[in-house]
C-alpha cells in the first residue's frame, strides 16, 4: 500500500496505473490484478482508505474521549488530502462512481 500511495502522492490519480504501481514495489502484474481484480479505481479507493485510517490512527489520541461518532458533514475537497482528484473517485455518498 505504501507504494501506491507514494505513486499516488507523486503523479496523481488520472496518470497511476496498476502497471506503474506494480513497477515501483517490484509487484508482477498478475499478484497486482489478484489483489484489485475489478479495475485501477479499487485501487485508488483502497489507497484511500488506507490513507484516512492512518490519520484516524494519529488522531486516536485527541479522538479517544468522545462520546459520540456524530460528525459534520465532510468539508468539500477533504479528499484531496489524500488523492490530489479525490473528488472524482468518491462519490458523496463514497461510493465509486460508475464509468470513472
Amino acid at each position: 500500500m505504501a507504494s501506491s500511495a507514494a505513486e499516488i502522492r507523486e503523479r496523481g490519480t488520472t496518470i497511476t496505473t496498476l502497471d506503474r504501481v506494480g513497477r515501483r514495489s517490484g509487484t508482477g502484474k498478475s499478484r497486482m490484478f489478484h489483489h484489485f481484480p475489478e479495475d485501477r479505481e479499487q485501487l485508488l479507493l483502497a489507497v484511500a482508505e488506507h490513507e484516512a485510517a492512518r490519520v484516524f490512527d494519529d488522531q486516536e489520541p485527541y479522538l479517544s474521549h468522545l462520546t459520540s461518532r456524530a460528525a459534520p458533514p465532510v468539508a468539500p475537497g477533504i479528499l484531496n488530502v489524500f488523492l490530489p482528484e479525490g473528488k472524482a473517485i468518491l462519490t458523496s455518498d463514497h461510493s465509486v462512481p460508475k464509468g470513472k
